[in-house]
């Protein structure tokens, strides 16, 4: 028994995405390349993400915010490499009845605003360790990180509540699509990119700055957090 069409409008009666193209061969090839680099980018990602998650460097708030957003990044990868590349060479959609696909392409939506409220939190936190160091330790100090992970995930409940909507996968196109249009997701993504970009053009100026101020050698190192 197929979809309710009238719950699912990119759903034809016979449990097809209209949308989707009829290449299957090119959702192949795509389903192929998103597995590559899931198989390469998730491993090395969780490296990382143990590496930063070592007592030694834990403790520092940067790195705690590190490791939230690495995390963030493990999550999106497997949605949007391993996860998608499956549906694109078996040719899965949410209007095949695999229901399980279709909330998981809904979280997947909030697992996209966590990576990028995370990545937004970690870009201020590096500014301003160079701009004001003193208010870096008021906002980011000892275990005010995990607040701003309480913080990071109240923004993706937000997200999905004030604009709900479900991130579509086209099998042979290898997008994702709004199903409705959600202002919320359009608006924090150019947010995000203005946001991320000031930060470190700010930090790279304290940066150099301090370098100047100081007299730094090349090789000398800076405290991180």
């Amino acid at each position: 028994m197929a979809f309710n069409t009238s719950f699912l409008p990119f759903c034809d009666e016979f449990g097809n995405l209209t949308i989707n193209p009829d290449k299957p061969e090119r959702g192949i090839l795509i389903g192929v390349t998103y597995l590559c680099v899931a198989a390469v980018s998730i491993p090395m990602s969780s490296f990382i993400f143990c590496v930063f998650s070592t007592p030694a460097l834990f403790k520092l708030s940067c790195y705690k915010l590190l490791v939230f957003t690495i995390l963030a990044d493990i999550l999106n990868l497997t949605n949007a490499a391993f996860l998608s590349g499956f549906a694109s060479i078996m040719q899965i959609s949410f209007c095949n009845e695999y229901y399980w696909y279709f909330y998981y392409q809904f979280w997947g939506l909030g697992l996209w605003y966590y990576y990028c409220i995370s990545s937004m939190v970690l870009a201020f936190n590096r500014m301003l360790n160079f701009a004001n160091h003193r208010l870096s330790e008021i906002l980011f100090g000892g275990c005010k990180p995990w607040f701003w992970l309480v913080f990071m995930i109240a923004y993706c409940c937000f997200g999905l509540w004030i604009s709900p909507t479900i991130e579509i996968y086209i099998p042979n196109v290898g997008v994702f699509i709004d199903g409705i249009p959600c202002y919320f997701h359009i608006y924090q993504n150019f947010f995000k990119i203005g946001t991320v970009t000031t930060c470190y053009v700010v930090m790279l100026i304290n940066l150099r700055r301090m370098k100047n101020t100081i007299g730094l050698a090349d090789n000398t190192q800076i405290p991180v957090g």
